[in-house]
C-alpha cells in the first residue's frame, strides 16, 4: 500500500468519527422541550457604551409536539353532567390565583422545584411564566363532566412530580379558599366589579346634600343608619391618624421601640408585658452588675424577649390594618344601606337629576351582585363533586 492510501484512510476514518461526534452534539442540543427559545444577538451601541445582550422570545416548536418532553395526564370528573360546573374547574386550574398558589408550594420544596426547574436555568422567563407552560387543561368533548390535564416534564419524573403536585395544591387550595379572596377569575374580576360599584356609588352619595330628593321625615332606622355611620368614620379617621404614624416610623428607619409611643400598639396583646421584662432585665445589667456567666443569661433572655416584642407589633400593626380594611367596607355598606333605604319610597319625578344618576347607579350594582351570587353558587357546587382519576 502506498503511503498516500495510509494518510488517504487516516483522513477518512477522522472526518467519519467526527462527523458522528458533531450529529450527537447536535441531538443533544437540539429543543429539549422549551416552549419557547430565547435567541441572543449583540448589539453594539456606538459611542462609550458597553455591548449589550439582548434577548428576544422566537417561539419555535411546542413542547407539547417534542418528542424529548415527557407528559403525564390526568382526568378530573364532576359528578353532574353539567358542562358549566366542569368549564368553572378548567378555569380556576389556568387561572393567575392558583398559578401563585401552585408556584408558593413549588417554592416550599427545594428539591421537587429544582427537578421541575432545572431544564429552565438559563432562561430569563419568569417562573410563574414557564409553570404555565408546562400544563394545559381542555374540555372533553365526549364527555361533558371531565376536564383532561395534561403536564409535561423534561422526565417522567418531573412531569408525573408536577401533575401530583398541581392535585394536591387544587384540593387544598379549593377547601381553604376564602369567600373574599376567591381563585376562579370569573369570581375574582366580579368582585372587583362590584368593589368598583361601592365606591363609585359611596362617592355620588357623599355629593348629594342629605335634603337634596328625599323627604323631610327621617325614620327611626335612618337615624340609626346614620348614627353607626357615624361612628365607623370616626374610627377609621382615627385608624389614619396611627397608620401615617407608623409610617412615618417605618420611612425614617427608626427602631422598632419606636412603635411604643403609639398608644395602640402599645398596649396591643402581650407587647406591655413583654416591654417590661425587657426594662427589668435592662435594670439588672446596669444597676446590679451580674456576674459575668449570669450577664451572658440575662443578654440572650433580652435577645429573645426583643425577638417577641417586634412579632407582637409586627401583628399589632397588621391588626390595624385589617381594622381600617373591615371599617371601610362597613362604612360603604352602611352607605349603600342608607342609599336603599332613602329610595324606598321616593318617586322619581321628585328625584333631582344627580339622585336619579345615583338610582341607576345603584340598580346596576344590585344586577352585578346578583350575577356574582350566582357565579359563586354554582362555584361552589363544582366544588362540593369532583374527582382526580387516572
Amino acid at each position: 500500500m502506498e503511503k498516500w492510501h495510509s494518510v488517504t484512510l487516516i483522513i477518512i476514518t477522522l472526518v467519519v468519527f467526527s462527523a458522528g461526534i458533531f450529529y450527537d452534539q447536535i441531538k443533544k442540543n437540539t429543543l429539549t422541550g422549551y416552549d419557547e427559545a430565547i435567541a441572543i444577538k449583540s448589539t453594539i451601541s456606538t459611542g462609550s457604551e458597553e455591548p449589550k445582550l439582548q434577548l428576544e422570545q422566537k417561539p419555535l416548536v411546542s413542547s407539547e409536539n417534542s418528542s424529548a418532553w415527557a407528559e403525564t395526564s390526568k382526568v378530573l370528573e364532576v359528578s353532574s353532567e353539567n358542562f358549566l360546573l366542569t368549564s368553572l374547574h378548567k378555569e380556576a386550574l389556568s387561572g393567575e390565583t392558583f398559578i401563585n398558589i401552585l408556584l408558593d408550594e413549588l417554592n416550599k420544596n427545594q428539591t421537587l422545584s429544582e427537578i421541575i426547574f432545572s431544564p429552565f436555568q438559563e432562561i430569563s422567563f419568569k417562573q410563574a411564566d414557564i409553570l404555565k407552560s408546562l400544563f394545559n387543561t381542555h374540555l372533553n368533548d365526549n364527555k361533558r363532566n371531565q376536564v383532561f390535564l395534561n403536564v409535561r416534564g423534561h422526565s417522567r419524573k418531573a412531569s408525573g412530580f408536577l401533575a401530583q403536585l398541581i392535585i394536591k395544591t387544587y384540593e387544598k387550595a379549593l377547601k381553604q379558599e376564602d369567600p373574599s379572596n376567591p381563585i376562579l377569575p370569573s369570581l375574582i374580576e366580579q368582585k372587583s366589579k362590584i368593589d368598583t360599584l361601592h365606591e363609585e356609588q359611596f362617592k355620588l352619595s357623599k355629593n348629594i346634600p342629605d335634603d337634596q330628593g328625599f323627604d323631610q321625615e327621617i325614620s327611626i332606622e335612618e337615624i340609626a343608619i346614620k348614627s353607626e355611620l357615624s361612628q365607623v368614620s370616626a374610627e377609621i379617621e382615627s385608624l389614619i391618624l396611627i397608620l401615617r404614624e407608623i409610617e412615618d416610623i417605618h420611612r425614617k428607619k427608626k427602631d422598632m421601640s419606636s412603635y411604643l409611643s403609639i398608644h395602640f400598639l402599645a398596649n396591643f396583646g402581650r407587647v406591655e408585658e413583654i416591654s417590661t421584662r425587657i426594662s427589668q432585665l435592662q435594670d439588672m445589667i446596669i444597676n446590679k452588675s451580674p456576674e459575668p456567666i449570669i450577664k451572658i443569661e440575662i443578654t440572650k433572655n433580652l435577645e429573645a424577649l426583643n425577638e417577641s416584642l417586634n412579632q407582637e407589633l409586627a401583628v399589632g400593626i397588621d391588626d390595624i390594618k385589617k381594622s381600617f380594611q373591615n371599617n371601610l367596607a362597613k362604612q360603604k355598606e352602611l352607605n349603600a344601606r342608607l342609599v336603599d333605604l332613602k329610595f324606598k319610597e321616593q318617586k322619581d319625578t321628585f328625584l333631582s337629576p344627580k339622585m336619579k344618576l345615583l338610582k341607576a347607579h345603584n340598580k346596576l350594582l344590585l344586577t352585578v351582585k346578583k350575577e356574582y351570587e350566582n357565579l359563586q353558587m354554582n362555584w361552589e357546587q363544582a366544588k362540593e363533586n369532583f374527582i382526580f382519576r387516572k
